[in-house]
């Protein structure tokens, strides 16, 4: 969706996309659905070995038993991720 304009976040268990609507959206709402028509047909299986570093984010983060330790893992990720130059 990248590739048609569109920003979507996407989550795990289960694997999905995150997207927020409001109202001012209805004016694009046809294309939004016309796009995700087009691609869903060309969208291959997941393949575990090869996801993006943030899907591998937020599977280990998933698979973890202890929440504190995923906390500490996110709020240093996004300190890194956002760190200024």
């Amino acid at each position: 969706m990248k590739e048609h304009g569109w920003n979507i976040d996407f989550q795990h268990l289960p694997p999905s996309l995150h997207v927020t609507v409001s109202p001012i959206h209805l004016t694009i709402a046809d294309r939004l659905l016309a796009d995700l028509m087009q691609i869903v047909p060309d969208i291959p299986p997941v393949d575990s070995e090869n996801i993006s570093d943030t899907a591998a984010m937020y599977a280990m983060l998933g698979s973890t038993t202890d929440r504190r330790m995923a906390k500490d893992f996110a709020l240093q990720y996004m300190t890194d991720l956002y760190r200024l130059k």
